[in-house]
């Protein structure tokens, strides 16, 4: 009569701690990624591009008649609503806090999603932990429209493999249109998958079968079709074969596992609903001013065009890999051979079963170790599809399996033309397939064995891999928190009051930036950088703005920017030659006529690290460059002191400056200048000499003015050095960098 209570009791405790290490277990998700995006700030500057287009486009800009973007109209939809209606400032801090929620909810419905096939907890879990990692690439791009597709697919997933019924396939549908006004490519390649699916399990009419066989043959020649233009370069041409295998095998395993239980309803159902949501997402740019033809340009034609010039930061694969790659074709066409003759199906089973752990095992821990080469395991992934522990299976897993299998092929090749970031977001599908085929390998195992022994150690499996994927990822959470404490804060760059990164790098960014402000009407980027322009509040000389422009710009685009750049008084031309040269490496599309024209009418007026900052050739280079220089060569300015000299350039920004320390990258502020009699600042004649010292400098107007350290010390500076410009109180008035300028190679004399 009491075992009854206790059972409940010993039910209840058991729900309350999987909720209370569920919540655990986001927070620990939550802080990783909180401190990992707002203590990094990536250089080609994504982040800007898109923020700078929103902001454009919410003051009223058409979408690509007016402000050009690579992006749909889906996603301008969903950031009018946030940052117009709900009132999200549209700033980086803004910006970063939308990413950060787009990032842990694609996170939590991924472990969902992984939870719900495998019934298993602990692999939801896993599964977050793997996701949060593998979504570190939104960091190097907040904003980036991957963010905002990594919740709308791991929704779109959840949503296919619950129970279908009329009203999820439209959900489902909706999802998939919204995805594809937002990139087209993941929009087709989750639409395929879906319809695919639903055709594979619907075969059993001659239309549905029809409709099947053409499927199959597009999705066999898509790869190639993708990758025509280019696939005479190796890596492409070997990107396209693990493509066109993981193709086959979806083909293989979808033909010998799908049940044929459904009509070609819920196919029709979903694709009315996907073009529904479509065209209400062009809808919302055509009622903001885009024309038509501007539309299809911005959403179809102008990506038509990546595919066919580039394919950049392409994965290393090796003859060896592609070859493991390739034989796992034959594997699974032996296996449906195998697995049919009884002498031998025992046998086969337990193969594919430890395979399957195996394979599910390196995958997840691929991911959560952030392993490049993870990806180019999914042709291997048909063994998510094989059951191991008996010959019937439910419908539902047979159609879930399937439908994952077909979302990791598809989503794949996202990849090209630009495997950056988004070769992680290809990664992604693999998570779920990944804890199937552990479930399924030690599922398969038990089935197939009477050792207690081996029984009790399968069950231990998830717990082990939860343990030490936690005790990883906490140590990487903590790494992360460490890095974000030793950062500071910007001074002069407007709406990043969470952002915090290493002094010599954010003194580099707000000397460009100061520069910028102060010393010019329009900046013109290279390639865009457009962090800039919301920074300083100078505008670019064009809104049809771009990425890599030098390449994705057409030569009439660039004639009429030349033409713009013409009529722009005060335009500085800034380059980050790190990034630019990127873009200008053998093989890719040249340069057009705007950076032709730059490089003929600008002249540099001085590095600040890796940005070079230039004006036209007819205005002064180095009149008012903000920065620190170092001038001369070291002078006695008595017996005892053997001095090195810097000279400071400063815009009006207010406050007073009563000291100055100067720090390096990896050293910190450690450096305090020079002074005699509580005058720290030295002003020069025209010939160079020191004419005057100063205890403070009012920074109401432009000032220009030389600090000194012991020459010993400067050799004590590492890389980056920078100074800070302190107020009587000691905090920080600027920051600034030193700026390499050739043009200024001035001594200063010691006498007064």
């Amino acid at each position: 009569m009491n075992r009854t209570p206790q059972k409940q009791l010993t039910t209840g405790a058991k729900s309350v701690a999987k909720s209370a290490m569920t919540l655990l277990i986001l927070a620990l998700g939550s802080a990783y990624a909180f401190f990992h995006l707002f203590s990094r700030f990536s250089a080609y500057d994504d982040e800007g591009l898109v923020l700078y287009a929103i902001k454009n486009f919410l003051a009223g800009n058409a979408l690509y008649d007016v402000c050009m973007t690579q992006y749909g109209p889906g996603f301008f939809l969903v950031h009018s609503i946030i940052f117009d209606v709900l009132k999200v400032p549209v700033t980086h801090d803004g910006m970063r806090v939308v990413s950060l929620m787009f990032w842990l909810m694609g996170s939590a419905l991924t472990g969902l999603v992984v939870a719900r096939i495998t019934s298993c907890i602990k692999a939801g879990w896993v599964s977050f932990f793997s996701s949060i990692v593998l979504a570190s690439a939104i960091a190097n791009e907040p904003g980036h429209p991957q963010a905002m597709l990594h919740a709308l697919i791991a929704l779109g997933t959840l949503v296919a493999v619950s129970r279908h019924t009329t009203f999820t396939i439209l959900i489902l549908g909706a999802i998939a249109g919204l995805t594809g006004a937002t990139k087209i490519n993941i929009g087709v390649f989750f639409g395929t998958a879906v319809v695919w699916t639903f055709l594979s399990l619907g075969r059993q009419h001659k239309i549905t079968t029809y409709l099947w066989w053409c499927c199959a043959i597009g999705l066999l020649a898509l790869p190639v079709v993708l990758m025509k233009d280019l696939i005479h370069i190796e890596h492409v041409r070997q990107y396209a074969i693990i493509a066109v295998v993981a193709m086959a095998n979806l083909l293989i395993v979808s033909w010998f596992s799908a049940k044929n239980s459904e009509s070609s309803k819920p196919a029709l159902q979903f694709i009315i609903a996907a073009v529904v949501a479509f065209l209400l997402c062009g809808s919302f740019a055509i009622a903001n001013g885009t024309s038509i033809a501007g539309l299809t340009h911005g959403i179809i034609w102008q990506h038509v065009g990546f595919a066919e010039e580039f394919f950049v930061l392409p994965p290393n694969i090796s003859q060896n890999r592609l070859i493991v790659i390739v034989l796992s074709l034959p594997s699974l066409v032996l296996y449906r051979f195998v697995v049919n003759q009884p002498k031998w199906k025992t046998s086969a089973k337990w193969i594919a079963a430890v395979a399957q752990i195996v394979l599910g095992v390196v995958v997840s821990f691929g991911t959560l170790w952030q392993w490049r080469q993870t990806a180019l395991l999914l042709p291997w992934m048909w063994l998510a599809v094989t059951e191991t522990a008996s010959d019937s299976d439910s419908s539902q897993k047979v159609h879930q399996r399937l439908l994952l299998f077909g979302l990791a092929c598809l989503l794949f090749l996202q990849a090209y033309p630009v495997a950056g970031s988004q070769w992680w977001f290809a990664t992604a599908p693999l998570l779920p397939l990944c804890w199937i085929c552990i479930t399924n390998g030690l599922h398969g195992i038990r089935s197939l064995t009477n050792s207690t022994v081996v029984v009790r150690m399968c069950r231990a499996v998830p717990t082990l891999l939860l343990l030490v994927s936690g005790v990883f990822f906490l140590a990487m959470a903590c790494l992360k928190f460490r890095i974000n404490d030793q950062g500071v804060t910007p001074i002069s760059l407007r709406g990043t009051n969470l952002l915090r990164l290493p002094e010599a790098e954010l003194a580099v960014l707000e000397t460009v930036n100061l520069n910028i402000e102060h010393n010019s009407q329009h900046v013109l980027t290279m390639p865009g950088m457009y962090s800039f322009c919301l920074w300083s509040g100078v505008d670019s000389p064009t809104l049809r703005n771009q990425g890599n422009w030098p390449i994705m710009m057409s030569e009439s685009e660039q004639q009429t920017l030349v033409e713009r750049i013409e009529t722009s008084q005060r335009i500085l031309a800034v380059k980050n030659n790190e990034v630019f040269r990127i873009w200008n490496r053998p093989g890719l599309k040249k340069f057009g006529p705007a950076v032709e024209y730059v490089n003929r009418e600008f002249q540099s007026m001085g590095s600040i690290g890796s940005y070079e900052i230039t004006n036209r050739q007819s205005e002064k280079a180095d009149s008012r460059l903000v920065g620190a220089r170092w001038i001369g060569g070291s002078k006695k300015e008595s017996s005892n002191n053997n001095l090195q000299y810097a000279m400071i350039q400063v815009p009006p920004v207010g406050g007073k400056v009563r000291s100055v320390r100067i720090g390096s990258y990896g050293a910190g502020p450690s450096i305090r200048t020079h002074s005699v009699g509580g005058q720290p600042f030295m002003l020069l004649d025209e010939s160079g000499n020191i004419a005057s010292r100063k205890a403070e400098i009012v920074l109401d107007d432009w000032q220009k003015f030389v600090i000194a350290i012991e020459s010993n010390q400067r050799a004590s500076l590492g890389n980056a050095p920078f100074v800070q410009l302190l107020d009587e109180a000691g905090n920080i008035v600027l920051r600034l960098s030193f700026v390499s300028s050739p043009k200024l190679r001035r001594n200063v004399s010691a006498r007064q």
